[in-house]
């Protein structure tokens, strides 16, 4: 068994919204007691938009479970927003002071599942990252779909991934770049659609738009490795060494 520090009543997260997760009946995830527990054995969440079922190991709740993490503190560190992305609910959630202050439905690439390992596979980034750039039409900053924010993919981390995979081989014949120019930018929502972006609709993004800054912190994870609605102690978790140097 894995065992992760319950997430404790204290801050009122996500009640007024209701959520499009859904764990499927033989989730690994349950309460024992004054914990969480996620069984070793691999199972499966579902996708909100295609009802199919989603691989969930632990190596996959422990990097979301971070991410997630790392999005609220931050938020409650620097009393600005955050962004988090949940590919499988559709949505992104806007976060204040640790809290859940908006969302909006987003549309997700032609790949949707998985994280994006390299130029062309069609799928979107996965982990913490900020907003490196504004393209709103001031200072000569556009982008192809009008309003748009980017995303400063792909980090170190991302870059070291890649060339590990690369000399292990394990990459496509042919593939020598991890892409980039991933985007939170305008267009439809209710398919999936992207090459590599996520895509809002015109309300939610004025919604963005009017919080955003350059070094936002963005997480994006496949899913929730725990039930909502989110009842987050935030101050009992304490961030990896990797995820320290992000912050710097």
């Amino acid at each position: 068994m894995k065992r992760l520090p319950m997430f404790m009543a204290g801050l009122n997260l996500i009640t007024l919204l209701e959520p499009s997760f859904v764990l499927s009946k033989d989730s690994p995830t349950h309460r024992s007691g004054e914990e969480i527990v996620i069984s070793d054995t691999t199972n499966h969440i579902l996708d909100s938009r295609t009802g199919e079922p989603i691989e969930v190991t632990i190596d996959k709740d422990d990097k979301y479970y971070r991410t997630i993490m790392e999005v609220f503190q931050l938020s409650q560190k620097r009393d600005k927003t955050s962004l988090l992305i949940v590919k499988n609910e559709r949505k992104l959630y806007l976060l204040s002071s640790g809290d859940i202050v908006d969302s909006c439905i987003v549309g997700l690439s032609r790949n949707p599942i998985g994280a994006k390992q390299y130029q062309g596979d069609g799928r979107i980034p996965e982990g913490r990252y900020e907003i490196s750039s504004i393209k709103d039409g001031n200072n000569g900053t556009r982008s192809n779909f009008g309003l748009a924010l980017l995303i400063n993919y792909p980090n170190y981390y991302d870059r070291a991934r890649f060339n590990a995979a690369l000399r292990n081989n394990e990459l496509p014949v042919g593939v020598n770049n991890l892409g980039g120019d991933i985007e939170i930018h305008l267009g439809p929502d209710d398919i999936d659609w992207t090459q590599g972006c996520i895509a809002v609709e015109k309300e939610g993004m004025e919604k963005i738009l009017e919080k955003a800054y350059e070094g936002m912190p963005v997480g994006i994870v496949g899913y929730v490795p725990f039930n909502h609605p989110w009842n987050i102690n935030i101050y009992t978790y304490e961030p990896y060494e990797e995820e320290r140097s992000l912050e710097q």
